[in-house]
């Protein structure tokens, strides 16, 4: 789980000095929106793998697809 969280981390942190870089520091509503839609989205693929005790290994798969 924590290496987990330190790859997310490293992630978002790249993408922020990526974009601090091509905007010169203004981060604008649209970069900021587009970084927390791909962590929503992340998330919801990384939650069905927490899921063992409630569903089947074939919904789960399913709902990563």
């Amino acid at each position: 789980m924590i290496l987990d969280i330190a790859i997310v981390a490293t992630l978002v942190l790249a993408m922020l000095g990526l974009w601090s870089r091509r905007i010169h520091g203004n981060v604008t509503w649209r970069a900021m929106t587009l970084g927390f839609g791909l962590i929503v989205t992340v998330q919801g693929f990384e939650t069905s793998r927490y899921l063992g005790d409630e569903y089947d290994a074939t919904t789960r798969n399913r709902s990563m697809r």
